[in-house]
């Protein structure tokens, strides 16, 4: 089981991709699978504008749930790695065999 607070990024790895989380200064991050450099978990900021390595945001962390029955709609559209800007599903391939 998964503690509800994360004190480092081998235990911020652990999660599944979409986890989202809350680091110590209240910003909102969603863990997820990208091809960045390398096949790597990264954070993903709300809108997917940007992804932050796992050792390079502000611990610690709580985890974080949407609302209870709350389903994305995906309306945001995808990031370039093929990630919901919204929730961070995997909606589309960046191409080529990963």
């Amino acid at each position: 089981m998964i503690d509800t607070m994360l004190f480092t990024p081998q235990e911020a790895e652990a999660l599944p991709p979409g986890q989202w989380v809350i680091d110590v200064n209240g910003e909102a991050l969603c863990l997820v699978d990208t091809r960045v450099g390398w096949q790597q978990p990264m954070f993903m900021h709300p809108g997917g504008a940007a992804f932050t390595a796992l050792d390079h945001v502000d611990y610690p962390l709580r985890l974080a749930d949407p609302a209870p029955g709350w389903t994305c709609a995906h309306a945001w559209g995808a990031t370039e790695c093929g990630h919901c800007r919204c929730c961070g599903t995997v909606l589309a391939g960046c191409g080529g065999a990963w």
